[in-house]
């Protein structure tokens, strides 16, 4: 996936006197029309314009794959720009989405979310915390307060087990346009190529085993 600044530039003038925000909300409007393959008309509605966002800039429920995407957009190549972001959603973010008697939902974004979980959460399986940048996610992994941050996000699973009433992992990514691969966390353990750690649903062994067997 590529996204230039000048791609950013174009849409945002193209779209920022209706839709009001900064550059950085069209950079994370492009990456979900090409990662999610939507329409532009789909992908303004899950962006999150301007502040007050509390660590969420833009979502997407992929209905096929089970997963709710909760993303923070960064057009730069410093993943500590994420420290703040992580720790609104770690002071404020998360339980606003996931407490079902919060009543504190100043942000229409938070709002839409909050409606298309109650709509799906038959559906969602996971919950993926992403952050997008243009730099290196190898150094994300290497910068020891991001890990402390993405613990801390990911031991909130319990806001998700008691929303949905059933266990619904956190997992926390960063990913850069320019490096497929993410770097992802389940559960608080540290999937490596030592050893990945990985949730199979049920379903899905029963269809491996109809394939093989």
């Amino acid at each position: 996936m590529v996204i230039t600044e000048g791609q950013v530039a174009q849409v945002a003038g193209e779209l920022k006197s209706r839709r009001g925000g900064v550059d950085n909300d069209y950079f994370g409007l492009l990456f979900l029309e090409k990662e999610f393959k939507l329409s532009r008309e789909d992908a303004c509605e899950q962006i999150a314009y301007g502040g007050n966002d509390f660590g969420i800039d833009g979502y997407h429920v992929d209905r096929q794959a089970k997963n709710l995407h909760l993303l923070q957009f960064k057009f730069s190549k410093s993943a500590d720009q994420f420290i703040g972001s992580m720790q609104r959603l770690i002071t404020a973010g998360l339980a606003r989405v996931f407490d079902a008697k919060s009543q504190q939902v100043e942000n229409p974004i938070l709002r839409e979310i909050r409606s298309k979980l109650y709509e799906l959460r038959n559906v969602i399986d996971t919950v993926y915390l992403e952050f997008i940048f243009t730099g290196d996610p190898d150094k994300a992994q290497e910068n020891e307060a991001l890990q402390k941050l993405r613990e801390d996000l990911q031991s909130r699973s319990y806001l998700t087990q008691a929303y949905f009433g059933r266990s619904v992992p956190i997992i926390v990514r960063f990913r850069s346009i320019l490096k497929r691969g993410p770097l992802h966390y389940l559960s608080g353990k540290r999937a490596t190529a030592a050893g990945l750690v990985l949730k199979v649903h049920p379903r899905c062994v029963a269809r491996l085993f109809q394939i093989f067997i």
